[in-house]
Order: structure tokens, then C-alpha cells, then sequence
């Protein structure tokens, strides 16, 4: 008799498990990261986006974007929360997360690439003097960065300025969504 039981168990279709849900990321909501994008006069600021990105089940990054505009000149402001993990730091942070401290190269006469400290925090910069294009990046905390990239704008400090908009005390006291 146990032994016929044990086949129709065996033979019975099993119902499948119901999906688990992925547990949720320890990162700052979009949301809150966008209250930190700043507006700046002169500068049109398009709509808000940003998302949460997965890296693995138990990892990954959340990040708000502000473009802006003033004439020809184009700034995408992204501050994001990396949680200080490797990966996603260098997903939203590549030249602070590969160059080391006190980096400084000009690979070509009009192009300089810098890593260096800029209000306490881990920072790098990249500005291509001819076609008026960079970067500059900071890395709060060991976990959160603030970048500008621009295009057509007239210096690398117009990128820094945009930077120094974001209130880094803020965004060091935020905390991730439950």
C-alpha cells in the first residue's frame, strides 16, 4: 500500500510555487533622489526621470537624472545611490571607482582627466577643451554620487557649479526605502 501511495505522489502534477517577489533593494527611492536635483538660473530643466537598477538578487543602484539646457548647451545632472558596492559605483562612477587619488593625465593637448578631493569627498573630472564636452563627478559618502556631463557648455566649472548645487548633507542623510 505504501508503496502505491508513494507513486501516486510521485506521479501527481505538483502545482507550481508561486513567484517570490525580489526582496527590495536597500538604495534611496528615485523620488527622493529627484527632490535634490536642483533648478539653475538660465538653465531650463526638462522633465525628471531615473530608475532602480538590479545588479543582482541582492544588489543594485537607484538614480534620479535632471537634463538641462541653456541654448546649445546640454547638462544631464544624475545623483545616485550606489550603496558602495564595486559594481554599481562604476556603473554611475567609473573614473572615481578606476583611477586612484591624485590622478592626473592630459592624453591630449586640449583633453585633461583628474581624480582628486573636493569638499572632503572622492571626486574626478574629465574636460575636453576643443569640443567643450566633461564630466565631474563626486562620490558621497562611499556610497551616493553626483555627476554633471556636458556638452557645449563654456568650462569644466559650469559642471562643478551644477554639482555644488546638490545639498551633499541631504543626500548623505538619506535613507533607503524599506
Amino acid at each position: 500500500m505504501n508503496l502505491i501511495l508513494a507513486a501516486l505522489l510521485v506521479l501527481t502534477p505538483q502545482k507550481p510555487a508561486a513567484p517570490v517577489a525580489p526582496k527590495p533593494l536597500p538604495v534611496v527611492t528615485v523620488e527622493a533622489l529627484q527632490t535634490l536635483l536642483p533648478q539653475s538660473e538660465g538653465w531650463t530643466r526638462g522633465p525628471l526621470t531615473g530608475d532602480v537598477v538590479r545588479v543582482s538578487e541582492d544588489t543594485g543602484y537607484s538614480f534620479a537624472i535632471g537634463d538641462f539646457t541653456s541654448g546649445s548647451a546640454k547638462i544631464h545632472l544624475t545623483i545616485g545611490d550606489t550603496v558602495g558596492v564595486g559594481d554599481c559605483l562604476m556603473a554611475l562612477a567609473g573614473m572615481i571607482s578606476v583611477l586612484p587619488e591624485g590622478y592626473s593625465e592630459k592624453p591630449s593637448p586640449s583633453t585633461s582627466i583628474t581624480r582628486f578631493t573636493y569638499e572632503g569627498f572622492q571626486a574626478a573630472s574629465k574636460w575636453n577643451a576643443e569640443k567643450f564636452v566633461g564630466e565631474f563627478s563626486v562620490l558621497v559618502n562611499g556610497r551616493f554620487v553626483v555627476k554633471a556631463e556636458g556638452e557645449g557648455v563654456d568650462s569644466l566649472d559650469t559642471l562643478r557649479t551644477f554639482v555644488s548645487k546638490v545639498d551633499f548633507k541631504k543626500l548623505a542623510d538619506l535613507k533607503p526605502a524599506k
